[in-house]
């Protein structure tokens, strides 16, 4: 729903659909963020509430930051066993 949000440029919905994703752990987040239609919100008051729920610094480069957010994602998985994995822990 967030991408679609995007390609409406309805940043709003798009920032509220991306938090719940964010809560999920979503890993498609990363990826969506990234992507030229998420601009306007990279560049929306949003952004900054967004980076704060994902760990990300608040201020530079908004692409840098969603490569540290992706890098820490990997390396908590790799860091996780796989009895936590399939348990959910």
């Amino acid at each position: 729903m967030a991408t679609y949000y995007l390609f409406c440029d309805e940043l709003d919905q798009a920032a509220d659909w991306f938090e719940k994703a964010l809560d999920n752990r979503d890993a498609n987040v990363t990826a969506a963020l990234q992507m030229e239609t998420a601009k306007g919100l990279r560049a929306s008051a949003r952004w900054r509430g967004l980076a704060a729920l994902a760990n990300l610094p608040r201020s530079g480069d908004a692409r840098d930051s969603v490569r540290v957010w992706l890098t820490r994602a990997s390396q908590d998985a790799a860091e996780s066993s796989p009895d936590e994995c399939l348990s959910g822990a």
